[in-house]
């Protein structure tokens, strides 16, 4: 497995090179647009690997990463469904263990901890 700040790459058992990145959207894009973020993909790793210059996409796959629209974590109670409690972070590695633990004695405590208060799903 090869990985930078921007993307990350490995080979699978078939031969087949696999590339992928962090690439956040707004919206919901379409085919061309994920078929264009692919190749502009390719061509950056090429940069690194020289040996993929010529490499044609086979296939483009869009995964979701949550990331609410002002940019911070959604974590709470619904406010209209008390028994849903919502964690969402694009930040999910790095919050990921300060998360849990808020998260956790929130849930199990049934607590309302202040220093999340301003991640509550409330403001959207």
């Amino acid at each position: 497995v090869l990985v930078t700040d921007a993307w990350h790459a490995y080979q699978r058992a078939d031969g087949a090179l696999v590339i992928g990145a962090a690439q956040p959207y707004a919206d919901t894009p379409d085919e061309p647009a994920v078929a264009g973020a692919a190749r502009q993909l390719l061509a950056g790793v090429s940069r690194v690997l020289p040996g993929l210059a010529n490499t044609q996409v086979a296939s483009a796959t869009l995964g979701w990463r949550p990331m609410p629209r002002d940019g911070y974590p959604a974590v709470g109670r619904s406010p209209h469904r008390p028994q849903v409690y919502t964690a969402i972070s694009h930040s999910g590695v790095t919050l990921a263990m300060v998360l849990g633990r808020l998260i956790a004695k929130e849930v199990l405590g049934d607590l309302r901890i202040a220093l999340l208060d301003p991640y509550r799903p409330e403001r959207f």
